[in-house]
């Protein structure tokens, strides 16, 4: 069978033209919907942090509950009022301490930020040390002392999280800050006495020679 043949229209040459002179522009308007789409992945992608907010009056000591799943971002956040009024905190060393039951003087901590009277700082999950409940700290630190604001984290089992291997916190101790009573090792005065006295008891000194000696003892005791 042959192929068929048709003449060209007399407008073929323009819709040619036209398709070359659109070509660019419809490659252009893929190219956005991509970047359009790729957008619209991430920012779904995003998961919004577990919001721990408060705001505190520097004249009660108040310690707010909250409740989250382990395994969560949380995004503490704590307003700093002083009877009332906004407390200013910039230029002050803002912290964020935690721990859990039974940990004593230790803590663990993350550098916080200020604006103002908001101190904030973000808990990643792998600082979520897997306990039951926690307590968390806002130290806000300056020139005239320290200010310390907390909150009560009651954590509930999620599902897919595991908890994290933390290493404790490592608490600096301070010998020079301790009163030691019944020490339970010798004093170094005492240790002076115990050397001189087994020094006495080691060398004899004969006054008709003039000579030093030393005792040795035959059968020593054996404890």
């Amino acid at each position: 069978m042959e192929p068929t043949t048709r003449p060209l229209s007399p407008t073929a040459p323009l819709r040619l033209a036209a398709l070359a002179l659109t070509a660019p522009l419809r490659l252009a308007a893929i190219a956005l919907m991509v970047e359009l789409c790729s957008t619209c992945s991430l920012a779904a992608a995003a998961v919004p942090s577990r919001p721990i907010h408060w705001t505190d009056d520097t004249a009660r000591a108040e310690e707010p509950r909250f409740e989250a799943y382990h395994g969560e971002q949380l995004d503490f956040q704590t307003v700093f009022n002083a009877f009332g009024a906004p407390l200013q905190l910039d230029g002050n060393t803002v912290s964020l301490y935690w721990q859990t039951n039974g940990m004593g003087e230790a803590w663990w901590s993350t550098p916080a930020t200020v604006s103002g009277n908001v101190a904030r700082a973000e808990f990643a999950p792998s600082m979520d040390p897997g306990a039951r409940a926690m307590t968390a700290f806002f130290g806000v630190s300056g020139a005239t002392g320290r200010l310390y604001r907390a909150a009560r984290i009651i954590f509930k089992n999620s599902p897919g999280a595991t908890p994290n291997a933390i290493p404790f916190p490592v608490k600096v101790l301070d010998f020079a800050s301790l009163t030691i009573a019944n020490a339970p090792y010798y004093t170094k005065q005492e240790v002076l006495d115990a050397i001189s006295n087994a020094l006495v008891n080691a060398v004899f000194y004969d006054p008709a020679t003039s000579n030093l000696t030393y005792r040795v003892l035959d059968n020593p005791v054996q404890e």
